[in-house]
C-alpha cells in the first residue's frame, strides 16, 4: 500500500513487537521534504530504494538504505515477447495512447484536457490517428465513457493492458507517475502532465522540493520529456507538444532513446527482486540472532 502514514503506523506496531521492518518501496520523502524522516528512522530498520538518487538522499539523512534497482525493469522484460495480446497496429497507422492516471481525482482533472487535445490532433492529422486508453481497475468504466462521449472523440478503451498499448504507440499523453517511466524505458515519446485542485497545488508548492516532476526527467537529470503543470495543461498546449513529437525528427528520437538506455542501466534491470530478497534475509537474520 503506497500510503506513508498507514505504513509508518504499521511499522510502529511491528517495532513494538520486536519484528524487523524493511520499507520497500522507499517513501517519496525526497519530494515532500525531510520532516517525516524522524519517524522512518525510529521505526524502520532498512529502506530499500528503487531509484539511485534515493540512496543518496536517505543516506544523507542518516537512514539505513540499500539501492536494489527497479522491479519495473523485470516486469517490462517479462511482458516484452510477441503474442498474447489482441492489441495491434496497422502499417502506416498513427497510434496515440492516453493514460490519465489511476486515481479518480487524476482522471477528473486530466482526461477532459487529454480528450480535448485528442480532438485537435485528429483534426490536424485529418482523422488518420487512433487513440487508445487503457483503463485501470481502479477507475469506473462508465465514468470514463461519459467523458469520452461528451468530448465527441473516438477512443478505444482496453481493460488494463497499458504496456501492450504503449508498445504500439507513436506517442503518449500521460499523467505524471510510474507510467511515464514505463513509456520512457519502452522508447515511447510522451508529454507528461499533472493537474490537481488549486488548493492542493497551492499547498504542494510550499512543500515540494524538486525542480522536475516527471520520472524520466528526474532520472535523466535533464529535460528529456515535456512537462505541463496545472494551468499549462490545456488542450492547445498538449496538442502542440504531441504534434511536435509526431514530426519526423530522427535526431531528437535518437537522443530520447539514448537517455532511456542510460537510465535503464542505472536501474539494475533484472536484479531488483533478487537483491531485495537478499537484503531482507540479511536484515532479518541479523536482527533475530
Amino acid at each position: 500500500i503506497d500510503f506513508y502514514r498507514f505504513n509508518i503506523e504499521l511499522a510502529k506496531e511491528a517495532e513494538n513487537l520486536g519484528i524487523p521492518v524493511i520499507y520497500y518501496v522507499a517513501p517519496k520523502l525526497w519530494v515532500w521534504g525531510k520532516g517525516r524522516i524522524k519517524h522512518l528512522k525510529k521505526f524502520v530498520d532498512l529502506v530499500l530504494a528503487i531509484f539511485p538518487f534515493e540512496e543518496d538522499f536517505f543516506r544523507s539523512q542518516g537512514m539505513p538504505v540499500s539501492y536494489v534497482g527497479n522491479p519495473l525493469t523485470e516486469i517490462l522484460a517479462e511482458t516484452g515477447g510477441p503474442g498474447g495480446s489482441s492489441i495491434s497496429k496497422e502499417d502506416g497507422e498513427t497510434v496515440i495512447s492516453i493514460l490519465p492516471g489511476s486515481r479518480t481525482s487524476e482522471v477528473r482533472h486530466l482526461l477532459p484536457q487529454f480528450l480535448g487535445a485528442a480532438k485537435l490532433i485528429s483534426m490536424e492529422l485529418d482523422g488518420k490517428v487512433r487513440f487508445y486508453l487503457p483503463l485501470p481497475q481502479t477507475i469506473s468504466r462508465g465514468f470514463v465513457e461519459d467523458m469520452i462521449s461528451q468530448a465527441g472523440i473516438e477512443v478505444i478503451l482496453t481493460v488494463g493492458q497499458s504496456r501492450e498499448v504503449l508498445r504500439i504507440s507513436d506517442m503518449s499523453l500521460i499523467a505524471s507517475g510510474t507510467a511515464t517511466l514505463e513509456a520512457f524505458l519502452l522508447g515511447v515519446p510522451q508529454v507528461v502532465a499533472y493537474r490537481t485542485s488549486w488548493l492542493t497545488y497551492a499547498l504542494g508548492k510550499r512543500i515540494v522540493r524538486i525542480e522536475r516532476f516527471s520520472l524520466p526527467n528526474i532520472l535523466a537529470g535533464r529535460d528529456v520529456v515535456e512537462e505541463l503543470l496545472q494551468d499549462e495543461v490545456i488542450p492547445e498546449r498538449l496538442a502542440r507538444a504531441a504534434l511536435r513529437l509526431l514530426e519526423d525528427n530522427d535526431e531528437a528520437r535518437t537522443r530520447y532513446l539514448s537517455a532511456g538506455r542510460e537510465v535503464l542501466q542505472t536501474l539494475r534491470g533484472g536484479e531488483a527482486s533478487r537483491l531485495a530478497a537478499e537484503k531482507v534475509l540479511e536484515t532479518v537474520s541479523g536482527k533475530l540472532k
